[in-house]
């Protein structure tokens, strides 16, 4: 799965996330939790928008490619070495 830099922008951080849980909705379309996480994930992007935070959709948008080039290269539902991105939105 994605691994992120320091040097990773939130834009890019969030556009990844929101892909990674796009896929795990399609895999279980029922999964409030998932949904909940999109939600989040959405109003972020839309406060950082009109916030005029420089350069935020591009970077968030680089960051969505990453995560679905990611999914749809791998697909295999165990994380590399135990990390999953994922964890950083609450207890998943």
């Amino acid at each position: 799965m994605a691994r992120f830099e320091r040097r990773d922008s939130i834009g890019e951080v969030l556009g990844t996330h929101l892909a990674l849980f796009e896929h795990d909705l399609t895999e279980d379309p029922d999964n409030l939790e998932i949904m909940e996480k999109i939600r989040f994930i959405s109003e972020a992007y839309r406060n950082f928008t009109s916030g005029g935070l420089a350069s935020f959709s591009e970077d968030f948008e680089h960051g969505y490619q990453r995560g679905k080039r990611d999914v749809h290269s791998s697909l295999e539902a165990e994380p590399k070495a135990g990390l999953d991105p994922r964890r950083d939105f609450g207890d998943n």
